[in-house]
């Protein structure tokens, strides 16, 4: 965690448990600005069992109703699912559209 803070761009990836990588990953995007705009992949890379992509935020019910909601998390989360499923081209376009 130190590098991570002391040096974000040398890091390109990380391999974590569940528990170690959820933390890393809510610091990661607060490193980056906002808690809104991250988004997290747990891959099984023998692929027997699904791998799960999400916003790192999860549901943020008290927004609700207030025109303030930012879905960069959810596209970005898309273009990583999209990479995953093969589809590069894709998750190339959708990730220009939102730098």
């Amino acid at each position: 965690t130190q590098r991570m803070v002391n040096k974000p761009g040398s890091i390109d990836t990380v391999l974590a448990t569940n528990l170690h990588a959820d933390i890393l990953s809510d610091l990661a995007a607060a490193l980056g600005g906002s808690l809104g705009i991250g988004s997290t992949a747990n891959i099984d890379p023998s692929r027997s069992r699904p791998s799960m992509f999400e916003p790192i935020h999860g549901s943020a019910f008290d927004i609700t109703g207030k025109g303030v909601a930012n879905p960069l998390g959810s596209f970005w989360t898309a273009s990583l699912m999209l990479d995953h499923l093969g589809e590069q081209a894709a998750a190339r376009r959708l990730m220009v559209a939102i730098e």
